[in-house]
């Protein structure tokens, strides 16, 4: 990653950083207002890759079966051509 700002810019945008962290009010109330959503959204993400997983899985195992299937024919085609 890289930051194509000047220095000017980047101590411009820490300031605003800073002006909006100070501004912020019952940080607390807000963390355990969004603790639930937060769990919930990490549990889909782990579904999420779960079944990311599961359909690289079966694809993997769908192409080794093609794969095989082609050896197969291949071998049945180039036995056929000798008869």
């Amino acid at each position: 990653m890289s930051i194509s700002l000047t220095p000017e810019q980047i101590r411009d945008l820490a300031r605003q950083i800073n002006e909006t962290i100070r501004g912020l009010t019952d940080i607390d109330a807000i963390l355990d207002a969004t603790r639930d959503d937060l769990r919930k959204a990490q549990r889909l993400k782990e579904r999420a890759d779960q079944a990311k997983y599961g359909v690289s899985m079966r694809y993997k195992y769908i192409i080794g079966l093609i794969t095989i299937s082609e050896k197969k024919g291949m071998k049945q085609l180039l036995f056929t051509q000798k008869l």
